[in-house]
């Protein structure tokens, strides 16, 4: 059960619709990168590919044999919109949203279903404004075709009135 009463996760062709013009962009580039298998190689993502939305990727590493997840590489947007940088701690020391649960429950989301997920959630940011968070979630496998990286693409828009 989730802690926000706002948090949506959404898979398939609906996630075009919720993607700024850089987010597009990079779900079109990973697409590209499929070839013939279902997922692709973190090895052949090329950041050069995608300029505009790095300062918003996040790189998280994904251990199945101690089941944790850490922030391998986490962008400058990213920071700057945390107030502070994770890169090296595990989901549960420098997660940002409402709840651990949920944050673990976005992972879990991709895990379990191999394919990009999208999830839509409201925070307040540092300045006590609330926005609409929108994170794009793409696996990636290793060398071995093992699902190892999950790229996360975040933005934030004014919150949709209800």
């Amino acid at each position: 059960m989730s802690k926000s009463q706002y948090l949506r996760r959404i898979s398939g062709k609906a996630i075009e619709r919720e993607l700024d013009p850089q987010g597009a962009v990079l779900l079109a580039y990973w697409n590209g990168l499929k070839g013939v298998n279902d997922i692709p190689l973190r090895k052949d993502f090329d950041p050069i590919a995608v300029p505009a939305a790095l300062p918003r990727i996040q790189i998280v590493q994904y251990d199945q044999a101690e089941d944790s997840l850490t922030y391998r590489l986490v962008g400058t947007e990213e920071v700057e919109t945390r107030g502070y940088d994770p890169t090296g701690k595990t989901i549960a020391e420098g997660f940002f949203g409402a709840a651990l649960e949920d944050v673990i429950g976005n992972y879990r989301a991709l895990l379990d279903a191999r394919e990009p997920v999208c999830v839509l959630d409201r925070f307040a940011k540092k300045n006590g404004v609330f926005v609409e968070d929108i994170s794009l979630f793409l696996p990636l496998l290793d060398e071995q075709r093992v699902l190892k990286f999950i790229m996360v693409y975040s933005y934030n828009r004014p919150t949709p009135q209800d």
